[in-house]
């Protein structure tokens, strides 16, 4: 009965983290992609506002090749 105890807790372990990976891997970035797409397509420019675009537009690019990554090694 003990190993069977064993056996049922460590694939509750398993899909914890496959669970977690999964958020972090493939639905945050996603999620980050749309607010950052939303932020940057989407904002309201003022005669005395100034946006750095460099610094937003390096985020997406980290963003993507997070999601890229993350996506390889899936793949493996």
């Amino acid at each position: 009965m003990k190993s069977i105890s064993i056996i049922i807790e460590i694939v509750i372990r398993f899909l914890k983290c496959f669970f977690i990976l999964l958020v972090f891997g493939q639905f945050l970035p996603k999620i980050l992609d749309y607010i950052l797409y939303n932020f940057i397509e989407k904002m309201n420019v003022y005669d005395n506002s100034i946006l750095v675009y460099n610094i937003l537009s390096r985020n997406k690019n980290i963003l993507y090749n997070y999601i890229y990554i993350f996506n390889e090694f899936l793949k493996f």
